[in-house]
């Protein structure tokens, strides 16, 4: 999945270098949001599913149809709610995990924006930056796989290629579908989000960074247009 996707965004990239008449203005903002699905590690997918991820940025054409800005990204995941969620029994019966692992971030982006048509284009780009994550809603737990206790608080750097189709609504403003691939620079730990006792996640792999692809919903908002 990960290296059809790196070639999905290449072969799309080269497309862009293509001479094309009409241009983006210099000055854009840019948003999306969607529900991503995480691909790596087994580890983290097995404990956790994603809720949301949606970033927005503003952004200067540099030259051509090169552009470059800054921006924030929102991302948001929730524990799986299979069988092993219940772990804590009560007098009332068995209480399930509701842990969320959420995450804010800033971003450097660098992009193209080809036009296949006087209302469409195609805008390939990749964001990078610095994003700081924390566990919430945790059921303590003092077993020994638990043990030593780690932070729920973390940051890691991460890359995220983006590819989206523009449709111009208006002259101001297009709308596009767009996929995104996010690689978070970090390995799983579950002993923050206090998971390590659970077997099923502690049997799982572990062997890459944590990622999911994103897609869904975005919009370009295009400042000074003509």
């Amino acid at each position: 999945m990960r290296k059809i996707l790196i070639v999905i965004f290449i072969l799309s990239c080269f497309t862009g270098f293509s001479q094309q008449k009409k241009q983006n203005p210099p000055f854009t903002i840019r948003g999306n949001i969607g529900i991503p699905k995480i691909v790596s590690s087994k580890k983290f997918k097995t404990g956790f599913s994603a809720v949301v991820q949606g970033n927005i940025s503003a952004n200067l054409r540099l030259f051509d149809s090169f552009y470059a800005g800054l921006g924030y990204d929102y991302c948001s995941f929730t524990n799986n709610k299979k069988e092993w969620a219940a772990q804590i029994t009560t007098p009332q019966g068995s209480v399930y995990h509701k842990t969320y692992l959420t995450g804010h971030a800033g971003f450097l982006k660098v992009g193209y924006d080809y036009f296949f048509s006087d209302i469409g284009y195609v805008s390939c780009s990749i964001n990078s930056g610095y994003m700081k994550l924390n566990y919430t809603s945790i059921f303590p737990d003092s077993s020994d796989s638990n043990q030593p206790f780690v932070s729920t608080e973390f940051s890691a750097p991460y890359v995220q290629p983006e590819i989206a189709i523009h449709f111009l609504a208006e002259k101001a403003v297009s709308f596009s579908v767009f996929l995104g691939y996010t690689t978070l620079v970090y390995t799983f730990d579950p002993k923050a989000p206090r998971f390590n006792h659970i077997e099923v996640v502690k049997d799982a792999r572990n062997n890459y960074y944590m990622s999911w692809i994103n897609i869904g919903f975005g919009f370009n908002i295009l400042i000074n247009s003509k």
